[in-house]
């Protein structure tokens, strides 16, 4: 049996059975050679064998980690928000508000919405927290023609699609989620706890009103190492009939 896969199956003895606990540092490459007396391509085969099966992750300044258990998110089983997801899961969340104002919106926003340039919309920047720790950095764009008081509402302990729904007497209906790959800049990686370039995941998401008129825009970076989507897909003849599935270029 090869020396890298007799150091893989005993890294993954300890994770799988909790002596290396989630989040828990695995010792250098210089400590792991020094123990089992191999050479540092060794080593690395074995921390890429763990990194394949998504057991540790690694970070440049940091080291290598055991990957902490992942929030699951299904994309198209039904329309919830963040605090509803976790509230689903037994997690408490929490909301850190960055920044709120009402602005004039412009480009994207405003085709987003189907609103017109120049008109108003409340916007809130949200560092989103699951039992302490951040998960989530977004940016929300509701029109302020449907909630003007939205503004002086507490975003910070409270789901935003609740107070649509209960406050506003909104009827939210559906939502399109498109999802890519990102890497943190250096801003949002002191908001999340991270390193710089590491792995997030950016939904964007329109949300609809029955009658299909767009009730919030929201753009969120998921931490990459912390959050796993999961989705139904169909055969033709079995797909619902507003099932479809968008492919579209890239852009800012």
């Amino acid at each position: 049996m090869p020396l890298y896969f007799q150091i893989e199956r005993t890294l993954e003895s300890h994770i799988r059975s909790g002596v290396l606990a989630p989040g828990a540092k695995l010792p250098t490459e210089a400590e792991m050679r020094d123990e089992w007396r191999v050479s540092r391509s060794v080593i690395r085969q074995a921390i890429k064998g763990l990194q394949d099966k998504g057991l540790v992750w690694r970070s440049p300044r940091k080291g290598t980690f055991v990957t902490e258990n992942k929030i699951s998110q299904h994309i198209m089983h039904q329309l919830s928000g963040f605090y509803e997801d976790a509230v689903a899961h037994g997690a408490v969340p929490r909301s850190r508000i960055l920044e709120r104002k009402v602005i004039q919106v412009s480009g994207k926003v405003a085709h987003m919405l189907e609103i017109e340039e120049g008109d108003q919309a409340h916007f809130f920047q949200r560092l989103r927290f699951i039992d302490g720790e951040p998960m989530v950095l977004s940016r929300t764009y509701v029109p302020f023609a449907l909630c003007p008081g939205l503004i002086e509402d507490d975003l910070a302990n409270a789901s935003l699609y609740a107070l649509l729904e209960g406050k506003y007497h909104l009827n939210l209906d559906r939502s399109r989620r498109m999802l890519e790959a990102a890497g943190a800049n250096e801003s949002e990686a002191n908001h999340l706890g991270i390193s710089i370039g590491e792995p997030l995941i950016l939904i964007r998401s329109i949300t609809y009103l029955e009658g299909g008129r767009p009730v919030e825009y929201d753009i969120g970076l998921h931490r990459g190492d912390r959050f796993r989507f999961e989705a139904e897909v169909y055969r033709a003849k079995d797909r619902p009939a507003d099932f479809d599935l968008y492919f579209e270029e890239k852009d800012s």
